[in-house]
């Protein structure tokens, strides 16, 4: 379902790529191009667009949806709804700095970030992720920025079995670690809060500063595991 939505301000195109080479002498203005392709080919090659700018505005209580992968270079999430999206999402996400837009973008299991996930202004931001069924890193960049303007709120679905990697930092407000599953923090944590909610298993191999809870409602459940330091 889709509410109230603004979708990019900025049209234009950064780069165009053919099976995933970019094409010589790309420019912005330029609207036609010619591609060729081997004798003989039988496959049409994948051209993919990548936006200046993506800007999206969600409603209280509505939900964007995309259905399939997102690429721009900048992805700016406005707005006190959700934004869902179902394939992977290629670009720097950031949420806005207005006030009362402490919205939500949930990525959809098995998909990841390719790129950050920051904020204009702290404590501002969900982000949401479902549980994989394989094995994946689910973010290559940073989430939340060290010492300046944490997100409010990261949310971990993992699958019993199945390991999920932060490529990089994390500083967020709080972050939830649901399921039994492994969640993998690459870089330096900032958590105020860090909950683990599910018999899961939360492996720092650097630093975590901030306060670690079995938030389950059972004794003994959760694990978290420090990466061996050098004296």
């Amino acid at each position: 379902s889709i509410g109230a939505t603004v979708v990019g301000t900025d049209a234009t195109l950064s780069d165009l790529t053919v099976s995933g080479s970019s094409i010589a002498g790309f420019d912005a203005n330029t609207l036609n191009y010619t591609v060729e392709v081997a004798e003989g080919a039988t496959e049409v090659p994948t051209v993919t667009a990548t936006a200046s700018k993506a800007t999206v505005a969600s409603g209280d209580g509505d939900t964007v949806a995309f259905s399939g992968n997102v690429t721009a270079t900048t992805f700016s999430a406005n707005g006190l709804g959700t934004i869902t999206v179902g394939g992977d999402l290629t670009a720097a996400l950031v949420f806005a700095a207005t006030a009362d837009t402490t919205g939500t973008v949930s990525i959809a299991a098995d998909k990841k970030i390719v790129g950050s996930a920051t904020t204009a202004a702290d404590n501002e931001g969900i982000l949401t992720f479902a549980a994989a069924t394989s094995n994946i890193t689910l973010t290559d960049g940073a989430i939340g920025a060290a010492d300046s303007d944490n997100l409010l709120a990261l949310n971990v679905a993992t699958t019993s079995g199945i390991t999920s990697t932060f490529g990089s930092t994390v500083d967020v407000t709080t972050m939830t670690v649901s399921g039994a599953g492994t969640v993998i923090i690459t870089g330096a944590a900032i958590v105020p809060n860090l909950d683990i909610s599910g018999n899961g298993t939360v492996s720092a191999l650097s630093a975590i500063s901030g306060a670690v809870d079995n938030t389950s409602g059972a004794n003994g459940s959760g694990t978290l595991t420090m990466a061996a330091t050098k004296g």
